[in-house]
């Protein structure tokens, strides 16, 4: 009963702090849709909306967007806290890390989508055909695109902590990784190709960073999981002497 009230205590929490972010990010939502539209090329027609209710609820999407993008670390902080318990004392530390690695990689990745993949989408898909097509740009649908792929480069950018983590908890080796790379570079292609935008621009631009994260993962387990396993050699040790003891005094007074 305890663990269930801090779980719902902790989901109150997450759940007011998504609250205020909404309230905060609609009070600017202004500000939030010229960002959202920033990434459009020059020349590209303005966004339109086409129904009575369309520019309220783009407007309010926007900022359920921009609370979530706020929120996610909070979360992650509140879920840390309430599995930390759980977890190993020996690996508590790694766990933090990785998780604060994350919430980095998280940011880094949304600001590679904002700065690079999505004006160079943008600018593919907004102008492909344009002498066949009278272009219009419906508001709704390109927030949404644009959020997804914010979103989307986030996500695709925790490999390096997904492979970190297979490997601390030995379900991986380097070796492995090594001996199977061309595997690994056909599963970076497929995340590529996951991306929610149709264009091969977008695939080839989020590629090429996603495959420099994969081999940086690699060589940097190299180097730590030597380091992980003679941690853990060293905390099963005294349980195993201790283990022993017990038996051979148990022999003893027998």
């Amino acid at each position: 009963m305890e663990h269930l009230e801090e779980l719902r205590r902790r989901m109150f929490w997450c759940l007011s702090s998504f609250g205020a972010a909404l309230i905060a990010a609609y009070s600017v939502h202004a500000q939030l849709v010229r960002l959202l539209a920033a990434p459009l090329p020059t020349g590209a027609p303005e966004p339109v909306t086409l129904s009575v209710a369309e520019p309220f609820m783009t407007s309010f999407r926007v900022s359920v967007y921009a609370a979530l993008a706020v929120t996610i670390p909070i979360v992650a902080w509140h879920v840390w806290a309430f599995l930390a318990p759980v977890v190993d004392k020996g690996r508590r530390r790694g766990v933090a890390t990785f998780t604060l690695a994350g919430l980095v990689l998280l940011v880094g990745g949304m600001a590679f989508g904002y700065l690079v993949a999505l004006p160079q989408s943008l600018a593919f898909l907004t102008s492909y055909d344009s002498g066949l097509y009278d272009i219009q740009l419906r508001a709704g649908e390109l927030y949404r695109f644009n959020a997804l792929v914010l979103l989307a480069c986030g996500v695709v950018f925790q490999l390096p902590i997904v492979l970190l983590g297979l490997v601390r908890f030995r379900v991986l080796s380097v070796a492995k990784l090594r001996r199977n790379r061309r595997v690994g570079w056909a599963a970076v292609a497929v995340l590529a190709v996951c991306m929610p935008g149709v264009d091969p621009v977008l695939t080839a631009i989020t590629f090429a960073p996603l495959l420099v994260l994969y081999e940086s993962a690699v060589f940097i387990a190299a180097r730590l999981e030597r380091r992980w396993r003679r941690t853990d050699n060293a905390a099963t040790k005294p349980a195993e002497s201790g283990h022993t003891r017990a038996v051979v005094g148990s022999r003893h007074a027998a």
